[in-house]
């Protein structure tokens, strides 16, 4: 896919976006203003990630009075949370599955811009396709 980032585990169309790599996660970030699109992947040792699990984890890594929904992104099923955070942070986290690979997604920026890149971040979590590990 053209102007992807293909990680080992997945890939998806960064849409322009700067995209820096570490050991542990890929940043994307936008070149209008102070956001970030942090991608995480693990796999789980043994069997397919259920949509229980997501939705446990999803209630211990967000704020009981989040907004949480279902979604699909790309090959991905989970569940997103937003809610605000510190220090005037807006808040949107993804817990997605593909079999045994866990994806946890990020996006962060001040309160005064949330909604400017709802569209292009659920666009770019739309293209994410599952890679095998054996690949």
């Amino acid at each position: 896919m053209a102007g992807c980032y293909d990680g080992p585990t997945y890939c998806l169309n960064a849409g322009g976006w700067a995209v820096e790599e570490s050991e542990n996660a890929v940043t994307l970030t936008p070149a209008d203003i102070d956001a970030a699109l942090v991608i995480s992947s693990l796999t789980k040792e043994d069997g397919r990630i259920s949509t229980d699990e997501l939705g446990r984890m999803s209630g211990h890594g967000s704020p009981p009075d989040a907004i949480r929904t279902p979604v699909d992104c790309g090959q991905f099923h989970g569940v997103r949370a937003q809610y605000g955070g510190t220090e005037a942070t807006h808040w949107r986290v993804w817990w997605l599955a593909h079999e045994q690979t866990h994806l946890y997604v990020t996006y962060n920026c001040h309160v005064d811009y949330a909604g400017r890149h709802d569209a292009v971040v659920d666009w770019m979590l739309s293209t994410l396709e599952h890679r095998s590990s054996a690949a």
